[in-house]
């Protein structure tokens, strides 16, 4: 529900969304450590680099609303789950770290 876009949105929460990417750093590290094997290196770079994509920046004005920005995080995010998905074990460290 928090990732919800609707067309009045007028704000972006920038603090929910450098928490989330602080919390996906630490799974990350935590999940493939500091010598991951090059296989698994080529595997998950590009979905994490997806999810870290998605920039806070200053919207508004005619041609760029300020919910954008929060659609354009909430579809890299999309992005990068679905290339996880080659990556069981990381994807379900990421998604459900219990």
């Amino acid at each position: 529900d928090r990732l919800v876009v609707e067309p009045d949105d007028d704000g972006f929460d920038s603090g929910h969304a450098l928490a989330a990417k602080r919390r996906a750093h630490a799974t990350y590290q935590s999940v493939v450590g500091s010598d991951p094997s090059p296989l698994l290196v080529t595997q998950i770079g590009r979905a994490v680099e997806d999810l870290q994509v998605a920039a806070v920046g200053f919207g508004g004005g005619r041609d760029r609303p300020m919910w954008r920005e929060r659609l354009e995080a909430y579809l890299y995010a999309l992005v990068g789950r679905a290339k996880l998905e080659s990556f069981p074990p990381l994807r379900d460290a990421i998604l459900d770290p219990a």
